[in-house]
């Protein structure tokens, strides 16, 4: 019997190196079970930046916004960090 895909968090992270700029995208599940994409951005070395929390109806929506994240910062210079 095949299992389904585990649903399991996922982390993203982009730099666009020239701006020292970073992006953060983290899509988990909060202490309900609900999925959430937490959006965290800022310049590189700096204490400033921003945090966004949002709600997604599902696991598979927070990975479809997770590569739209990913399109987006690619067409800006961002790089994907490891």
């Amino acid at each position: 019997m095949l299992r389904p895909m585990e649903e399991r968090g996922q982390h993203e992270r982009w730099v666009n190196r020239p701006k020292a700029r970073y992006y953060q995208a983290h899509l988990h599940r909060d202490l309900f079970g609900e999925w959430i994409l937490v959006k965290v951005w800022g310049g590189c070395g700096s204490s400033r930046g921003r945090l966004v929390s949002t709600g997604v109806a599902s696991y598979g929506e927070g990975l479809d916004v997770l590569r739209e994240i990913g399109e987006r910062r690619s067409a800006r210079g961002y790089q994907r960090a490891g």
